[in-house]
């Protein structure tokens, strides 16, 4: 009987009421000492007087007995009880108010004895089915919640975040809300297709038994569906060979991780739970819960979601390759043009990052210093060999041509959303604190910080760097011109900064032509050494995702 049917049987029981006493009749169940309308019938109060009246009389109503009393109204309340000698715990009862006529009253109560208005065992049915109605209202609720709260987090949290790291998310609350005794997340290393073996995957275990990794992949070996379209679901006294492969397993159900015809691992739910206080949600009655088609659709929603995140954690990952690629191309393209205008970048780059880090910026933000400061001179590719390239003094009308490459460089790289948080350091890093820079004229704070960073290491570099046309001043000489420009040219306390580090920007440029190789994949040899500190290959790759994980943050706040 359906929670539907037995609010149907209970409107009629007060159908019949009305047409035996003429007065209608409303029905109250007891839950946890309080009285309540049973769920899905219209909502009303009980008033304080009838409240008190059928705590005192409830022993009664226990037996079996109909029990009256004259209200303070002047009306008479009869309460007729709908439940059974054997349900201690709770009780349902039809109350109404009747005319004051006991003679009668007795010759009806007499007749509902006799002729039983719903047999006792009838009634204990319909109890049964309003607990089982409540039970899966709320399991109901449990699992949406839990869904809900699945979808919104792998919405929410970023591209970077490993499928151990979701895993450790969701997969607890999973264990707990299903009642798993074990559940396992099976996940192939890299480049590994078919089904797992000893040593190509890796485990992840959560609840309250220990399964051997050895027989949880033999479990998939053995029962994952070919097509992982579908979960799976075991039980021995179905498939016997089960405990073969498991010797603790009686329940299992699995489903593989898909997403657009990719595998991206297995989930493996062991047995239910061995505990009398949560009894199986499948089979109530039940204290050793064999797992059913509710779990294993609970275990196939959250690995759909799984396999979502992983998914777009691979786009993710093929798209850092490419714009890492695209930077490798626009540097060798400066390369190409000005071998002195690459190996510059990439000190611009590291000493802007050390020094960005001295000042105790977050690791994100260095980061994406770092990648500007590659791409800051990328204006230059516009500008002909014969100005770029010119050995002697410029003119004043070659020097405004070379003043034009931040603007040139800003307009190349603008349309590509992965750099984008790169864009202020190619635009300003040749602004002047005291306003006389280029190419905008700002001055002081208006200046973002990653061009005012840039700007005491760019110039710093070509102080001290050597050109074609003249050799690159001394340490001493630099930081005397640098210091009296502190306060017009450059941000004080920026300049004060770099030099308190300056012994770490010499080693920065004194591994720049080993950094510049690596970058551009000149070196055959992979175990080529370089120095740790500022090793651009896995520089460029951390920048790249500081860089999506700010857009996706912008993203997210507008």
């Amino acid at each position: 009987m359906s929670a539907l049917d037995l609010i149907d049987d209970l409107n009629a029981v007060c159908a019949k009421l009305q047409q035996t006493f003429g007065s209608e009749f409303h029905i109250w169940e007891e839950n946890a000492d309080r009285w309540e309308v049973p769920i899905g019938m219209e909502r009303r109060l009980l008033n304080d007087e009838l409240r008190v009246w059928l705590t005192e009389d409830r022993e009664r109503l226990q037996d079996g007995h109909s029990i009256s009393r004259l209200q303070s109204d002047g009306r008479t309340a009869l309460a007729i009880p709908l439940t059974g000698e054997d349900d201690e715990e709770s009780m349902m009862v039809a109350i109404g108010f009747v005319e004051d006529n006991f003679e009668q009253l007795a010759t009806i109560a007499g007749d509902l004895s006799q002729t039983s208005l719903l047999s006792t065992f009838e009634i204990s049915s319909l109890k049964s089915m309003v607990a089982e109605y409540r039970r899966q209202v709320t399991d109901d609720f449990e699992e949406r919640t839990f869904l809900r709260h699945v979808t919104r987090y792998v919405e929410h949290c970023s591209l970077t975040t490993s499928l151990q790291g979701v895993a450790n998310e969701i997969l607890p609350r999973l264990q707990q809300l299903a009642g798993f005794h074990s559940l396992h997340l099976v996940i192939p290393n890299d480049g590994q297709l078919g089904l797992p073996s000893d040593q190509s995957t890796r485990n992840l275990s959560f609840g309250h038994q220990e399964i051997p990794q050895a027989e949880v992949r033999a479990l998939i070996q053995q029962f994952a569906a070919t097509d992982g379209t579908r979960p799976v679901v075991l039980a021995t006294r179905r498939c016997p060979q089960l405990k073969e492969v498991c010797p603790v397993a009686y329940s299992v159900a699995l489903t593989t991780l898909m997403r657009k015809e990719e595998r991206f691992g297995w989930l493996v739910a062991i047995n239910g739970e061995h505990n009398q206080t949560r009894p199986s949600r499948r089979n109530k009655s039940s204290v050793v819960s064999e797992l059913g088609s509710v779990e294993a659709s609970l275990l196939e929603s959250t690995g759909i979601l799984i396999a979502s995140h992983a998914h777009n954690r691979r786009l993710y990952a093929a798209k850092e390759e490419m714009t890492i690629e695209l930077v490798r191309s626009l540097v060798a393209a400066l390369d190409a043009r000005d071998e002195y205008t690459c190996g510059h970048s990439d000190r611009v780059a590291c000493m802007s990052k050390h020094l960005a880090k001295c000042m105790g910026l977050p690791e994100t933000e260095c980061q994406i210093i770092y990648l500007s400061g590659l791409l800051h001179d990328l204006g230059k590719i516009g500008i002909s060999d014969s100005v770029l390239l010119k050995p002697g003094r410029l003119t004043d009308e070659e020097f405004e041509k070379i003043k034009q490459h931040p603007q040139r460089g800003y307009d190349l790289l603008k349309r590509l959303k992965p750099l984008k948080p790169m864009l202020p350091g190619v635009l300003h890093h040749h602004e002047a604190w005291d306003g006389s820079g280029y190419p905008h004229g700002l001055a002081g704070e208006e200046i973002p910080l990653i061009g005012r960073i840039m700007a005491v290491s760019d110039s710093f570099d070509a102080m001290t760097s050597n050109r074609p046309y003249r050799n690159g001043m001394s340490l001493a000489k630099a930081e005397a011109i640098m210091r009296d420009g502190a306060g017009r040219q450059w941000q004080a306390e920026l300049v004060d900064v770099f030099f308190e580090n300056v012994e770490e920007m010499t080693a920065i440029c004194a591994n720049s032509r080993e950094r510049t190789d690596r970058l551009l994949g000149r070196y055959d040899d992979p175990n080529t050494k370089v120095d740790d500190r500022f090793d651009s290959e896995s520089d460029l790759t951390k920048a790249f995702q500081s860089s999506t994980n700010s857009l996706l943050c912008l993203d997210t706040t507008l």
